[in-house]
C-alpha cells in the first residue's frame, strides 16, 4: 500500500502538503463547494502515491485515476459520500501527523472499504 510507503519515506514538504490539501478540503466541505472537495480528495490521495516514491503504484494509480474521477463527479449533491471522506481522511491526516503508521493504514483500508460498498450499492458496481 502506498501509505506504508508514504510513512517510511514522508518529507516535511510532502506532509506539510497533504496538511494543506486537507485543510482546502475542509474549507470546501464547510463551504458546500463539492467541485473543490472533490478535486482536494484526488489531491489528497495523489500526495500519498507520490509521496511513497514508489514508481510501480504511481502508474498504477495513474491508469485508474480516470474511473475515480468519473465516479468522484458521478453525484455532486452526495452529502453522505462528502461527510463520510472527510471524516476519514480526517482519522487518516492525524495518524500520520502522529506518526502512526498502524492507524494510518488501518484509516486507508477502512475508506477504500466503505467506498467499495457504497459504490457497489449506490451504481451496482463491482
Amino acid at each position: 500500500m502506498a501509505i506504508g510507503l508514504f510513512m517510511k519515506r514522508k518529507t516535511e514538504e510532502s506532509l506539510n502538503q497533504l496538511i494543506e490539501c486537507f485543510a482546502m478540503q475542509e474549507q470546501a466541505y464547510r463551504e458546500d463547494n463539492y467541485d473543490k472537495f472533490m478535486r482536494k480528495d484526488m489531491e489528497f490521495h495523489s500526495i500519498f502515491v507520490s509521496g511513497s516514491k514508489n514508481k510501480k503504484i504511481e502508474l498504477f494509480v495513474n491508469t485508474i485515476n480516470d474511473l475515480i474521477k468519473i465516479l468522484a463527479f458521478l453525484d455532486k449533491s452526495d452529502k453522505e459520500l462528502v461527510k463520510k471522506a472527510f471524516e476519514q481522511h480526517k482519522y487518516v491526516l492525524e495518524a500520520v501527523k502522529r506518526g502512526d503508521t498502524a492507524q494510518a493504514k488501518k484509516g486507508i483500508v477502512e475508506h477504500i472499504k466503505w467506498l467499495k460498498v457504497y459504490h457497489s450499492n449506490k451504481y451496482y458496481l463491482f
